[in-house]
């Protein structure tokens, strides 16, 4: 994709390629783990909702905002908690 400084864009085109691909799989019910078609009711801190199949809703609260908003502010703070007790390991064990 692109060289040095071009993670942000990388990231976004990326998640706009998933998005594509999950409009396309709900939009047609292709029955792959990126169809969301079936998916009708979720639950977000308890709080349960209902969207209609093949809805705006359905297309821009399940689908949308996750691959939009979600994972890239997700994304950064499990690779910061997943990678820092690996790379202190490592800096400690270069020091020895």
């Amino acid at each position: 994709m692109g060289g040095a400084g071009s993670g942000s864009s990388d990231t976004l085109t990326a998640r706009l390629f998933i998005l594509a691909l999950m409009l396309a799989m709900t939009r047609f019910e292709l029955g792959t783990h990126f169809d969301n078609s079936s998916v009708t009711r979720y639950a977000v801190f308890g709080q349960e909702f209902t969207v209609a199949a093949h809805s705006w809703d359905q297309y821009a609260k399940l689908i949308m905002l996750p691959q939009l908003v979600l994972w890239p502010a997700v994304a950064p703070v499990a690779a910061l908690l997943l990678g820092l007790p690996a790379y202190l390991l490592k800096r400690r064990r270069l020091k020895q």
